[in-house]
Order: C-alpha cells, then sequence, then structure tokens
C-alpha cells in the first residue's frame, strides 16, 4: 500500500474571484478535469473523531482508495487502486478485505460500519506556479457550490507563502487561509441532513 505525504495551503474564494482567476489560469499550460470525492466514515463519525479521513476518488475513471491521517506537516496518506466490482460493492455497504480495510480492523474500527456518507464533484485546473502546483477548484456537494485554491509544495510555510503571493496578485481581497478541508465540509454538509 503507497504511502505518499500531501502538503497544501487552501483558501476559499469567491464566484466572481474565481471566475476571473479560473479565466487566467485557463489561458496557461494547465490540466483541466473532473474528480469526484466519495467519503466514507461510520454513521457517528468515528474515524474522524480520531482525525482520520477515508475517501474514494474517481478521477479519469481510476478509482483511488485513501486513508488521510494528520501528520506534524502535512497529511499522510495511504492509497490502493479499486476496480470497478470494488468500488461498487463499497457504495453498496460490502467491504470486503483489502489493504486500507485491514488497516483500519487493526485499529479497533467495524468495517461493517463504515460506508460512504457524502459526496463532493470538483472542477479543477492545475497549473505549475513558481515550483509548486496551483489548483484552481469549484466544488458542489450537497446544495453547496464553494471555490477554493490550492498551493501543494514541499513545506507548509512555501505553500502558504506561494499561495499568498498569487492571491494577492489576483486582487483578493480576503487572503484568509483555510484549514477546513473538502472532506470536512463535504462531511458537515451529511451533518445538515
Amino acid at each position: 500500500m503507497p504511502n505518499s505525504v500531501e502538503i497544501e495551503a487552501k483558501m476559499l474564494v469567491t464566484q466572481k474571484e474565481y471566475n476571473k482567476i479560473k479565466n487566467k489560469v485557463l489561458k496557461l499550460k494547465n490540466k483541466h478535469f473532473i474528480q469526484t470525492n466519495y467519503y466514507l466514515d461510520t454513521e457517528d463519525l468515528s474515524l474522524q473523531k480520531y482525525g482520520l479521513g477515508l475517501r474514494i476518488r474517481d478521477k479519469y475513471n481510476t478509482l483511488e482508495f485513501t486513508l488521510k491521517a494528520p501528520l506534524s506537516e502535512g497529511i499522510l496518506e495511504k492509497t490502493i487502486v479499486l476496480n470497478q466490482k470494488e468500488f461498487q460493492d463499497i457504495l453498496n455497504g460490502i467491504n470486503e478485505e483489502n489493504d486500507i480495510f485491514n488497516f483500519l480492523t487493526m485499529l479497533g474500527f467495524d468495517i461493517s460500519k463504515i460506508h460512504v456518507l457524502s459526496r463532493l464533484t470538483t472542477e479543477r485546473i492545475e497549473s505549475e506556479y513558481e515550483d509548486g502546483l496551483l489548483c484552481v477548484d469549484k466544488n458542489s456537494y450537497g446544495d453547496n457550490i464553494d471555490y477554493e485554491l490550492e498551493m501543494e509544495d514541499n513545506s507548509i510555510f512555501a505553500a502558504s507563502e506561494k499561495l499568498l503571493k498569487f492571491a494577492h496578485s489576483q486582487g483578493i481581497t480576503n487572503c484568509e487561509l483555510n484549514k477546513r478541508t473538502k472532506h470536512q465540509r463535504a462531511m458537515q454538509e451529511y451533518l445538515k441532513h
């Protein structure tokens, strides 16, 4: 089960700011795609209570099943690739053994109680920015749509500095870094219903 560390700074922006930035970034060398994240937990959010996040990401018809755990800087990600049958089984509440479910079982979680609680679809544009990766996102989940900038880099300091520099260069007035992840926002929407 491959491990990686994700380090990124995030900032929510208005729809008007998003449209302005999107139009500029689309003119640069970029990747433009749609991805859908399915967020899993138990009804009482036992994974979230321990700071863990569990998601399936459908991107380019590849299904990645990822467990996220916080580190002092960044997030540790354990990822496996699912086939279509495994994905459909999980959507239907059938959690067969795999490396991630086995790991969660070792941690004491009852995997039979884990299921998809929410879904978030992102229209993303990725572009290189000063040796980092800039992501310009439109996120749809529940009845909500929000707009977000992300900067991925090798340290949280570098990611934050580059994101703030980019935001200022685009005339964004509220340059407040966002601590709430897409996962947290989608789960909060789930809890409202």
